[in-house]
């Protein structure tokens, strides 16, 4: 049992490592693609017909994607290993929440998903690290347009509340009170018929 609780260690710690190191070589080549596209784009070898800027435009979208895929990877491998830091200061959610639209409605045009975002113009600050926090609804977002059907609509709903809504998950609430947090709370729903 012992040999065997061994050797699980130390294949997960192989496999801790590969996803770290795969992740970082794969960035590489990832960044050289992004730059080019980008010196295309701003017509440094010559003008490109719109046909051309379009194809070029969604090439830099994929590769933002799959970047983003590699820093999961590689967060994955952090938080596995306990290495994962956080940088948790006040941010506007707000902010954040239509950069993560903005990131993902080309795409899910494309796919025939539309996005209906309501988030004050106000903002809506919170204690968070923000690149997690982006990654966080980036990846619910494009899970929402992934599975909707072709003209379905994905609504992004933010607002700031004085108390928890009472549809909130128990444990959410529970966790809240252990940690003897009050109001006001930010609350991000985001709804799909996926």
């Amino acid at each position: 049992f012992n040999t065997m609780v061994r050797r699980l260690d130390e294949l997960d710690r192989v496999k801790r490592e590969f996803v770290s190191h795969a992740s970082h070589e794969l960035r590489t080549p990832l960044v050289a693609m992004q730059e080019t596209n980008r010196l295309l784009l701003d017509g440094l070898p010559g003008p490109l017909t719109e046909r051309q800027k379009r194809l070029l435009e969604l090439n830099l979208q994929g590769s933002r994607r799959l970047a983003a895929m590699i820093s999961n990877l590689l967060n994955l491998a952090r938080l596995e290993a306990g290495t994962m830091t956080y940088d948790i200061r006040p941010h506007d959610l707000a902010a954040i929440v239509r950069s993560a639209v903005d990131e993902l409605e080309a795409w899910a045009q494309e796919r025939g998903v539309r996005f209906l975002v309501d988030v004050p113009a106000d903002p809506v600050v919170v204690e968070c690290d923000p690149d997690r926090t982006v990654q966080v609804v980036v990846n619910l977002l494009d899970n929402a347009a992934k599975f909707s059907p072709p003209g379905a609509e994905v609504t992004v709903r933010l607002c700031s509340l004085d108390a928890l809504p009472p549809e909130a998950p128990r444990d959410v609430a529970a966790a809240l009170a252990g940690l003897g947090t009050r109001g006001p709370y930010a609350v991000l729903a985001i709804g799909d018929r996926g």
